[in-house]
């Protein structure tokens, strides 16, 4: 996975070694990606954004706002 652009809260440094992505999605200053139902989130988190709740997992699809992130799971 590659990102580019404006990078000034390292929303497009994607970590390193993050591969078998199955999705990806971004919000105002950070991204995060699914893999193996999995939410991995960098990049901008002055309001929590980026803190991936530790309970969360079955994840299928996830979304991003300007301070926010959801994401949809199996149950």
């Amino acid at each position: 996975m590659t990102g580019w652009g404006n990078n000034d809260h390292g929303q497009t440094a994607v970590p390193a070694n993050l591969s078998g992505v199955s999705k990806i999605a971004v919000g105002s200053d950070f991204a995060f990606a699914i893999r193996n139902e999995t939410v991995i989130a960098w990049g901008n988190n002055d309001h929590g954004q980026t803190d991936v709740p530790a309970n969360l997992s079955g994840a299928s699809a996830i979304a991003g706002g300007k301070d926010h992130a959801i994401a949809l799971t199996r149950d």
